[in-house]
């Protein structure tokens, strides 16, 4: 048969009932490699089919067992001997393995393996993966070859204890509500509920024991740390006498950190200037990180430049671009990706969402408005000085009394003073008469 490298997944932590978690196929071949347990090499292909694989039945529930039918694993020959299969019972979604065996083939290379799933594994979609394993004759090393996977689906039968966690999903920190049922009648003495929150390896990180009334129960737990893969709530009811009654189907949490962010500086913007992209979460400072060069790409339009960004630490990465002169008012986006480069491959990780900053037009002449012409007002008339009107006396005659003038003021005037009488002049008599006095004016 061909055989060729293959990142076997192994047992990397052990639960309370001897299962392993296995690592997520998308797992990169550096972090996939430091989970080996055993070395693999590749060796040249030969002409041997590939194996083929059947299962039987194709639905089952917790607790049963599922037998996988299969060839074409040896045999052994004069380059690799001690063929084996491991049969491995693994949730589809989240690669959690529930149930796992191996054993020895025929002499023709066939074999079968039962493989039971676990109590508490949760209903669902699941894979039966197989490995075909063998030592290398030449250098003695282990060598394991993967066969196809054929999917199974697990269903509790009607009437089971069934348990929930809610919010399945969220960003840290994270508080959700475990409920169980079925924890014994509810005529019977109560019993307890031990309940685990295991992490991504299935490592505890919290036990609680409650109290069920009437077989129900609710606890909560809050989960600060986020993590790439899912946390696992794990429950069991529990007697009096320490005995487990039964064992609720695994719960998955999936604990995220806020997502990555790309913004640009400053949003609005004249041609000519310049902009400020910056990327956060790459990688995400706060779960646990592949080997490999992380890196993100920013692109800017309106030209379509892009380069790899600037590393400012913690995951914050920047680039600067120049709007060019003339660029046409409008909004125009900017976007990045970050990537991981990996034994010479660069694999994009994730896609930002696109950021804009907008291109600000010419800034338009104002047209003066012409102010009001103001109506000159009216030039005041200044009064008229009032004129003293005299009235007319005629010169005494002899022997009458004097009178002066009388001054009649007008109406508005100000008081008007009198005149003072003028000066007398004296007028000389003509000759054979008396002089006399006389005023003129």
């Amino acid at each position: 048969m061909g055989y060729a490298a293959y990142a076997h997944c192994v047992p990397t932590d052990t639960d309370r009932s001897g299962l392993t978690r296995l690592r997520h196929a998308g797992v990169t071949a550096v972090a996939a490699a430091a989970l080996l347990a055993v070395a693999l090499v590749t060796a040249a292909a030969s002409a041997q089919p590939t194996m083929n694989i059947t299962v039987s039945p194709s639905t089952l529930g917790p607790g049963d067992a599922v037998t996988v039918n299969g060839d074409n694993c040896g045999p052994d020959n004069a380059q690799f001997t001690n063929h084996q299969v491991i049969a491995t019972l693994v949730e589809a979604s989240t690669g959690v393995a529930y149930g796992s065996t191996q054993g020895g083939v025929s002499a023709t290379g066939t074999w079968s393996l039962p493989v039971t799933a676990a109590e508490f594994a949760p209903d669902g979609a699941y894979e039966v993966r197989v490995v075909c394993q063998s030592t290398s004759v030449s250098t003695g090393t282990l060598v394991a070859v993967p066969g196809p996977a054929a999917a199974v689906t697990l269903v509790s039968p009607a009437g089971s204890a069934t348990m929930t966690a809610s919010p399945s999903s969220g960003e840290r920190p994270l508080t959700v509500t475990v409920t169980g049922t079925s924890c014994g009648p509810t005529n019977a003495a109560p019993r307890t509920i031990q309940i685990e929150l295991l992490d991504p390896s299935l490592q505890q990180v919290a036990a609680q024991t409650v109290v069920g009334t009437g077989g129900d129960w609710s606890t909560t737990f809050t989960i600060a740390t986020p993590r790439l893969n899912p946390y696992t709530v794990r429950a069991s009811c529990v007697d009096g006498a320490g005995g487990t009654v039964l064992t609720y189907p695994d719960q998955r949490i999936q604990v995220t950190t806020p997502p990555a962010t790309l913004v640009v500086s400053p949003a609005a913007v004249d041609a000519g200037s310049t902009i400020t992209a910056t990327a956060d979460r790459c990688p995400d400072p706060e779960v646990p990180r592949l080997g490999g060069f992380y890196f993100v790409t920013f692109t800017f339009e309106p030209t379509g430049t892009s380069g790899q960004g600037q590393s400012l630490g913690n995951g914050e990465w920047s680039a600067t671009f120049e709007v060019p002169p003339g660029t046409a008012p409008g909004t125009y986006d900017v976007t990045a990706t970050c990537s991981l480069e990996e034994l010479g491959q660069v694999l994009p990780i994730f896609t930002y969402n696109a950021a804009q900053y907008e291109v600000a037009g010419a800034a338009a002449t104002p047209t003066p408005t012409p102010s009001a012409t103001p109506t000159p007002s009216a030039t005041p008339t200044s009064a008229a000085t009032p004129t003293a009107i005299a009235t007319a006396t005629s010169t005494p005659a002899p022997g009458e009394s004097l009178s002066y003038p009388s001054f009649a003021p007008l109406p508005t005037a100000a008081p008007i003073v009198p005149a003072l009488p003028a000066t007398p002049t004296v007028v000389p008599a003509s000759s054979g008469s008396a002089g006399k006095v006389s005023f003129t004016g």
